[in-house]
């Protein structure tokens, strides 16, 4: 082996150490709070969200992934097929659970899924892909030490045999997964679009025609959760660009490194330091997004309200309260008698009219209230 074999091999352990310990040691920090406050009656409503529990599967696959950079595996053996195993189906079951989180949003949101029954299929779904992906190479013995860098990876003697299991048992799979991400964010952006410019033109309508009571009512609707919830879902989104962008750079650097096997130029220098840096900044990363989730944030801040568990459930919405327009109000009577004014029998048979119709409609605005807080706990 070289001595810039050996250099490159030094500097890669040293900054894998020095990226994975922050990382693991933040990762486990996030697992323990989740598992406490999901332990918590109080605040465990508030995790109750399957794009937080996908993202927790995902930060277990992580926070494993980085516990294995710890091990100075050295050597050929049964332990760095394992280690091996392991490197490659960790970042591909996190880049699933990341997938399954964009793909969710579309299909609760846009097409009207039930995002709580799709979960299973989304953790079914991924083990079989990480499975199938992995147990061929397994089996032909394609994984293990791998020489050039000094890693338990893919191996084999061609750098073209080489490229090949890399890119049909990882690459294709990771690039697929970005481009489902990608889709399914701008389907969410232009939806959220579309509807918000609805909106926009149904009001502009309804205030240019005389609005009664009742179409007051009506436009005080809850929204479509799209719009109620659009801070959440931008920020849910958040989590699947990371993961594309992590799968698309690994995918890029792991074809230019087997392409270029025996290059130590300056290039493929920095590329492999990147491409080490990159794969063990996952952990780190994405604790610190996690850690600012706002699921997360008002879980532990329900940890110190005083009131009583049943009024600090997020489940518990107050309905919102109509307050007539100008258009739809009406003066009282002067006179308390309605003998002596006429005019204030018609206005309370109108206001009773009114009332008639705004308790339905109350009803129907209750129902269309509770069905989006469903809605909430199925992105």
């Amino acid at each position: 082996m070289s001595s810039s074999h050996e250099h490159l091999r030094a500097i890669i352990v040293d900054v894998t150490f020095g990226v994975a310990i922050p990382g693991v040691a933040l990762s486990v920090l996030f697992l323990v709070a989740v598992a406490y406050l999901r332990w918590n009656p109080r605040s465990r409503p508030y995790l109750n969200r399957v794009s937080f529990r996908l993202l927790t599967y995902a930060l277990v696959a992580n926070a494993t992934l980085g516990s294995l950079m710890f091990i100075k595996e050295r050597k050929p053996g049964a332990s760095c097929v394992f280690f091996a195993f392991v490197g490659v189906a960790g970042p591909m079951f996190s880049a699933c659970m990341f997938c399954c989180i964009a793909l969710n949003l579309s299909l609760v949101l846009v097409f009207g899924a039930n995002g709580n029954e799709m979960e299973k299929y989304y953790i079914i779904g991924s083990v079989i892909l990480c499975l199938a992906c992995n147990i061929p190479p397994l089996a032909y013995g394609k994984l293990g030490w791998y020489a050039v860098n000094g890693t338990c990876w893919f191996r084999d003697p061609s750098p073209s045999g080489q490229l090949r299991w890399l890119v049909g048992a990882q690459s294709v799979w990771m690039v697929l997964m970005s481009t489902v991400e990608i889709i399914s964010f701008i389907l969410i952006v232009i939806f959220m679009i579309r509807h918000e410019a609805t909106i926009q033109q149904l009001r502009a309508d309804t205030l240019s025609r005389d609005a009664t009571a009742c179409m007051t009512l009506e436009s005080n609707h809850p929204a479509h959760p799209i719009v109620r919830y659009r801070s959440m879902i931008l920020r849910i989104g958040l989590y699947p660009i990371f993961s594309c962008f992590f799968s698309l750079t690994a995918c890029g650097f792991g074809v230019y490194n087997v392409l270029h096997v025996q290059s130590l130029t300056d290039l493929s220098f920095i590329l492999r330091i990147l491409d080490v840096m990159i794969t063990t900044l996952r952990p780190l990363l994405y604790a610190l997004l996690a850690g600012t989730d706002p699921s997360l944030l008002r879980a532990i801040r329900s940890l110190h309200l005083k009131s009583s568990p049943s009024l600090s459930s997020p489940s518990q919405v107050a309905p919102p309260t109509f307050v007539p327009s100008s258009s739809c109000a009406t003066d009282s009577p002067h006179s308390s008698s309605m003998w002596d004014n006429p005019i204030g029998m018609k206005q309370n048979a109108e206001a009773r009219s009114r009332d008639n119709c705004s308790q339905p409609l109350a009803a129907e605005e209750e129902a269309s209230q509770e069905e989006h807080d469903n809605v909430a706990l199925q992105i």
